[in-house]
C-alpha cells in the first residue's frame, strides 16, 4: 500500500475505523532498521519501545530511482509521497512531474498542516514536504515554493533565504538551528510543542 494511499485512509477514513484528529510523522536522520534496533537494545523500556509495542508498523522503501544509494532528496521524497526518485530530486518523479505530498493531500483535505525542523526549511527532508524540485540545492527556488503556499505552520531555520517570509513560516536562524556549542538552540520538543498548539484547535485535523 502506497504512502500517499495510507494516508488519505488516516486522513478520510474508511469504513471499519474512525480516522485519527491528528497525524504526527516524526523523521530521525539515518533512522533505518539497523539504528531503530539499536536504539531498542540500548533502551528497551524507552519511549520508542513503547511505541511500537502499542502501536502499527509500518515500512517505506527509501530506495532511489536507478542509483544504489539513496540521499535524504530521495529518501524524504519516498516518505513525503510514497515515490521512488532519483537522489537530489524533491517531491518529482524520476522524469522530473510533481507529485503529491502528504502535506498537499492533507491541506487538500481541509486539515491543518505542519512541518517542524531544527535544520533549514529549505534542506532536502523538510522540502520534500513543502516543494517540488529537481535539485535539492536550489535553495532559492525552494524557499519561494514553500513562502508562495505555505504550510498552516512551518518553524526550522533557513532565514538567510526567506527576504519577505509569511506569518505561517518561522524561521529562527540564517541556516540550521545552532549545535548548544554553538548558541543557543531551542529544544525540537518544544518547537514541535507550539507546532502542535497552532494546529490542534483545527476542527477538521492536522498532520504535523
Amino acid at each position: 500500500m502506497g504512502l500517499l494511499r495510507i494516508a488519505v485512509l488516516l486522513l478520510v477514513g474508511c469504513a471499519t475505523a474512525r480516522p485519527p484528529r491528528g497525524v504526527v510523522l516524526v523523521i530521525g536522520d539515518g533512522m533505518g532498521p539497523g539504528q531503530v534496533a539499536l536504539l531498542l537494545r540500548a533502551r528497551p523500556h524507552g519511549a520508542l519501545a513503547q511505541m511500537m509495542r502499542d502501536g502499527e508498523i509500518g515500512l517505506v522503501d527509501p530506495t532511489p530511482f536507478g542509483a544504489l544509494v539513496t540521499d535524504s532528496a530521495a529518501g524524504g521524497t519516498a516518505l513525503a509521497t510514497g515515490v521512488q526518485t532519483r537522489p537530489r530530486m524533491l517531491a518529482v518523479d524520476p522524469d522530473g512531474r510533481r507529485v503529491a505530498t502528504l502535506v498537499e493531500v492533507a491541506a487538500h483535505a481541509g486539515r491543518a498542516t505542519g512541518v517542524v525542523t531544527t535544520a533549514d526549511l529549505t534542506d532536502a527532508t523538510p522540502a520534500a514536504f513543502l516543494s517540488h524540485v529537481v535539485d535539492r540545492g536550489d535553495a532559492k527556488a525552494i524557499a519561494a515554493q514553500e513562502a508562495a503556499a505555505p504550510p498552516t505552520i512551518a518553524i526550522g531555520g533557513g532565514a538567510q533565504w526567506f527576504a519577505h517570509p509569511p506569518p505561517a513560516i518561522h524561521a529562527l536562524a540564517a541556516g540550521d538551528l545552532p549545535y548548544r556549542g554553538h548558541g543557543a538552540r531551542p529544544p525540537l520538543a518544544r518547537l514541535a510543542g507550539d507546532a502542535l498548539a497552532a494546529l490542534t484547535p483545527a476542527r477538521a485535523g492536522f498532520v504535523l
